[in-house]
């Protein structure tokens, strides 16, 4: 099954290059905050891994444009670990950072560079601050010893720099570069140049310390670094993992990084530890108490009047908490939710203002820390039940304001999205109707590339709301740029969402596509429904088959599977349907 799209984004380098500059201003000329330092570190660190892989197209090597670009993100580093530590910087820091800035500008670097996504800052809510921690608790166990710091790009690139920077204000002589484990996904290697293998073999005797956000599914990408340094000659005591958190071996699928993630010690710090047992958090939103709604603890708390209890994937949820301003006083509570970090925050944060405009969105508080504040009574909404026309005319004319306001810009090409419809619809219901899907294949580019819009993406009905008389839409910032299908995409794929999702009858779905229509000026969109209503249920088939597998034995799991076969049972019917009509 094909769920996961292929996340790149592309900006021209002097325009990169010209948003550190702005932030690096924009935190010497005022006093400093700590989201500008992590937006100018996250910044710094996309744009070395960037250019890195583009100088490193076959095996990673060190040259001085890419000395160049790891000492800047080092550098925006330190700028990060003294805002954290003190709010206070040596203003060495930003001159050194302004004479490499200088330099780079005058280098000959390519023009457009493609972006891989810090999937750790944009949506798994990896805080670069646990790196900074787990790097004072090793300095506190381990003598002062040369240390090579090797970070596995792509958002090792950033990490590994937190680390050799906290170490440098420590007082340890340390060295770092970033390697790109190549190769398939379960048996990722190394593959460097012969100078900087010479380089490593002559460090062979002090400490290693491999940096990432990981390990996934398999692991490989830390085993295959640490077989790297062991067939070098490098002690198993001496290779270091900073992971961002600590599975079972077993849990890992390939048994070369199983066996490597035994054999070394590894530290990490949890964001709990950082931001809410330290009370950091607290003091941030001034309040008595949060009550933890991820991983899905927000049914239980919020879902008291819905008619159905909804799967929730919880490694691939916001951290997300009911914010209670004061017990005693019975203050109104408000809602946080996880949004990204620097520019993937800052992109939500517009789209959840905007959003306000419709009427149609939980208002907005306040952006900080990487999560948005809404304003949320407690008690005082409830679940849409019911299928009335007063909420799918509501819902027809939020499709419309989206349609007019978000034009796409992150598209999903024709071919990728044909791929996925044909390969899901082959491993769910077989090859059987794969010759009937004329419907879909008349779907052409030109038709599909004119009405892309950054959609919802999540119509199903437990993400409706109603406030006395309001009908509110949540979790509806940043489906159109996550790590799954559809991405931007023709504003259909949303109509054909709410007509499958609600199980609408034929009288119901003319009544919301005719409101849409009238909402927006749309007439097209009746020929649009159908070949999206079949891409966006081979769409589901394939993440609810993902999802359930990898919580077999789970409730949510078995959820899933209900899902799974509720999406197969109306591909079926579509198909069917094309097939009978000729």
């Amino acid at each position: 099954m094909i769920v996961f799209k292929d996340k790149k984004e592309e900006f021209r380098t002097d325009d990169w290059i010209r948003r550190i500059e702005h932030c690096l201003n924009t935190i010497f000329n005022r006093q400093i905050e700590h989201d500008l330092a992590v937006k100018l570190l996250i910044d710094c660190g996309e744009l070395e891994c960037a250019l890195t892989d583009i100088v490193c197209n076959e095996e990673d090597s060190v040259t001085s444009t890419i000395r160049l670009l790891r000492e800047m993100t080092i550098l925006a580093g330190k700028i990060f670990v003294q805002s954290w530590e003190n709010n206070r910087i040596d203003r060495c820091y930003f001159y050194q950072l302004y004479s490499m800035h200088s330099a780079l500008k005058k280098m000959c670097l390519p023009e457009i560079v493609p972006f891989g996504v810090s999937e750790g800052f944009a949506f798994y809510g990896l805080f670069p601050e646990t790196y900074l921690e787990t790097t004072k608790k090793f300095a506190q166990q381990f003598c002062k010893r040369p240390l090579t710091i090797i970070g596995l790009r792509t958002i090792g690139t950033t990490l590994s720099a937190i680390v050799s920077a906290a170490l440098t204000i420590l007082g340890y002589d340390n060295t770092s570069f970033t390697v790109r484990p190549r190769g398939e996904p379960f048996d990722r290697k190394i593959r460097v140049s012969k100078e900087l293998e010479s380089f490593v073999s002559n460090r062979v005797n002090g400490g290693f310390i491999i940096t990432d956000e990981g390990p996934g599914l398999s692991g490989s990408s830390f085993g295959g670094t640490a077989q790297f340094l062991s067939e070098l000659g490098v002690q198993d005591k001496n290779i270091f993992f900073f992971p961002g958190w600590e599975p079972d071996s077993s849990m890992m699928n390939s048994p070369g990084a199983r066996d490597h993630w035994e054999r070394h010690p590894k530290m990490s710090t949890s964001f709990e530890s950082v931001w809410i047992d330290s009370g950091k958090l607290h003091r941030w939103l001034n309040t008595d108490l949060l009550i933890d709604l991820s991983a899905g603890m927000w049914r239980e708390r919020l879902l008291m009047n819905s008619s159905e209890i909804p799967p929730v994937h919880p490694h691939h949820e916001r951290r997300k908490y009911l914010v209670v301003k004061n017990v005693l006083r019975n203050d109104p509570s408000t809602l946080i939710k996880f949004s990204g970090l620097g520019r993937y925050g800052e992109m939500t944060f517009r789209r959840a203002e905007i959003l306000q405009v419709s009427g149609m969105s939980l208002p907005v508080k306040n952006y900080e820390n990487g999560f948005i504040e809404y304003e949320f009574v407690e008690g005082k909404h409830r679940w849409i039940k019911e299928i009335t026309t007063s909420f799918l005319y509501s819902a027809a004319k939020y499709a419309a304001f989206l349609k007019n306001t978000f034009p796409g810009g992150d598209v999903v090409s024709p071919d990728t999205m044909r791929e996925m419809v044909m390969v899901n619809i082959k491993e769910s219901i077989g090859d059987a109707f794969l010759d009937k899907l004329s419907v879909y294949h008349q779907y052409t580019d030109d038709l599909y590339l004119k009405y892309i819009t950054a959609i919802d993406g999540r119509m199903q009905l437990h993400k409706w709301l109603q406030f006395d008389n309001h009908i509110i839409k949540i979790d509806n910032t940043d489906h159109y740029h996550d790590q799954f299908f559809p991405g931007c995409q023709d504003i259909a794929w949303d109509i054909a969402g709410g007509i499958i999702e609600w199980d609408l009858n034929y009288d119901q779905e003319k009544y919301f596509t005719n409101a849409y229509i009238k909402e927006s000026g749309d007439i097209s969109v009746r020929k649009r429904v159908c070949p999206n209503k079949i891409a966006y249920c081979a769409f589901r088939v394939g993440i609810s088959k993902l999802f359930a597998e990898s919580l077999k034995g789970t409730y949510d799991g078995i959820l899933f599977d209900k899902k799974y076969d509720y999406y197969k049972n109306y591909l079926l019917k579509i198909l069917s349907e094309m097939t009978t009509n000729g």
